[in-house]
């Protein structure tokens, strides 16, 4: 049996695997640093600039500029924070309906490759979805 370190190993790179194939197939050219960044700002709440920098691994002055788009096109806006030289910034209503779109459209374009899975082989994706979002649910602070 693979132990689990290698187990999770292979369960990431999958998942690399099953995301590029999924954008590839929507044809989609937004960023992906968007939908990450709309996806940490739902999961966490409000947040700096910094941290979603930290958080998406690019430098403050890109996530500043990605920032405004994002506003500019209604998916976020800026809100004060409890140190009055700072801001936060969340997500919106549009942006929540934006990220359920994309999702969507995840699925979608994914659901032809999958079509012939037994039942019992959606059950194991189903129940393994379910073990590793409980994991990362329980980590999160």
């Amino acid at each position: 049996m693979t132990d689990l370190s290698t187990l999770l190993s292979d369960l990431v790179i999958a998942g690399q695997r099953l995301t590029r194939l999924a954008v590839s197939e929507t044809g989609e050219r937004t960023s992906p640093l968007t939908f990450l960044t709309l996806s940490a700002l739902t999961d966490h709440g409000p947040m700096r600039t910094g941290d979603l920098a930290a958080h998406g691994r690019v430098t403050q002055p890109a996530m500043t500029r990605l920032l405004a788009t994002l506003a500019d096109q209604g998916w976020v806006r800026r809100v004060a924070d409890a140190d009055a030289r700072a801001s936060r910034f969340e997500v919106t209503e549009e942006g929540i309906a934006m990220q359920k779109q994309w999702h969507r459209r995840l699925g979608d374009a994914l659901e032809p490759r999958f079509q012939a899975l037994s039942d019992e082989d959606i059950q194991a994706l189903a129940r393994a979805v379910a073990v590793v979002n409980a994991q990362l649910d329980h980590s999160v602070s």
